[in-house]
């Protein structure tokens, strides 16, 4: 539960930075009223075109790979690379939400958002994989040894595996 905690506080944290970097050299009123500044949705879908007519397999394509970095990647570097993930999901979270925010209609926005509860939660659950790599980490640094001990079991990421499919599924209808 704490790494779920901790995880999501760095995907807040990133919001944060977003928001806080937008909003820093000029008021917040005047911010409101410039949206064309971050064409990241565009980009996105860009990237999407080679998935064309398969769209439901790219989006669990990425966010499988996000998943992948998350856990394993993350447990080997001690959880950093985790944090660093969270962080920058939760800035780019932010800065597609305000990219549309004042241009997309809000019924849009909101069932375009469907998917969003399910992929934060399974990023959390590969994440809280990820972050028990700090003890593996530690391990090999104050004792000079690899203990596989600290590894936690694979059967652990099929429930996250199963929620971006589902979220990959809810995001493409």
């Amino acid at each position: 539960m704490k790494f779920k905690f901790f995880g999501f506080i760095a995907f807040m944290l990133g919001i944060s930075l977003f928001v806080s970097t937008v909003y820093n050299s000029q008021s917040v009123v005047e911010k409101l009223t410039v949206v064309d500044e971050l064409p990241v949705v565009d980009v996105l879908y860009d990237k999407m075109s080679a998935f064309k007519g398969f769209e439901f397999v790219g989006i669990f394509f990425y966010n499988i790979v996000v998943g992948f970095f998350l856990s394993f990647v993350g447990f080997f570097t001690g959880g950093l690379l985790t944090v660093f993930i969270l962080v920058w999901n939760g800035f780019l979270f932010a800065m597609i939400y305000n990219s549309v925010i004042y241009t997309v209609p809000l019924e849009t926005i909101l069932y375009s958002s469907k998917h969003v509860f399910f992929e934060l939660f399974a990023f959390l659950l590969f994440a809280e994989f990820g972050f028990k790599g700090f003890q593996f980490v530690k391990n090999i640094i104050s004792n000079n040894e690899i203990n596989f001990n600290h590894m936690p079991s694979l059967y652990k990421l099929i429930l996250p595996g199963v929620l971006l499919l589902f979220s990959a599924f809810l995001e493409v209808i």
